[in-house]
């Protein structure tokens, strides 16, 4: 049996630590915008927050107004974005200096205290996207209006 068998067949480890022992060779993971026009206007942060879950520094491009909703919203610092001079988002302002160029983003990455606030943002997004927190947010949404004890 193969030690990827092995893990998977023991209920104390499982997939999980089978995702852990994947993504803890990366120095870093590079979340790149769908280009399909749907994907590339409404976004993908699920990929993005799947990533952070690894503890692994996450570089995302931002291309299209959700994920730069996103980066906006939690002030996530370790963006890029390739196609500077083509915005796809009339909402927010696209200017040249907003975001690095993907270059740019892997030079700071090298910086140990840069990519500690990369896995320190990514970990803190992820609490907000916890199946517990989504659940709540759902009910809520439904009309639920009491608390909360998880």
């Amino acid at each position: 049996m193969c030690e990827m068998e092995k893990i998977l067949a023991n209920p104390r480890l499982g997939s999980g630590m089978l995702y852990f022992n994947v993504f803890r060779r990366f120095d870093a993971l590079v979340v790149l915008a769908k280009n399909d026009s749907m994907k590339l206007e409404y976004g993908n942060v699920q990929r993005a927050v799947s990533q952070m879950r690894s503890g692994v520094p996450v570089l995302i491009e931002i291309q299209g107004s959700v994920l730069e909703d996103f980066a906006t919203r939690y002030n996530y610092t370790c963006t890029f974005q390739r196609y500077r001079g083509n915005p796809t988002s009339k909402k927010f302002d696209h200017r040249r200096e907003k975001y690095s160029s993907f270059d740019e983003a892997i030079a700071q990455l090298t910086r140990p205290d840069i990519r500690k606030q990369c896995q320190e943002e990514g970990l803190a997004i992820v609490n907000d996207y916890s199946p517990s927190k989504i659940a709540q947010k759902y009910l809520r949404a439904v009309g639920y209006s009491g608390e909360f004890l998880c």
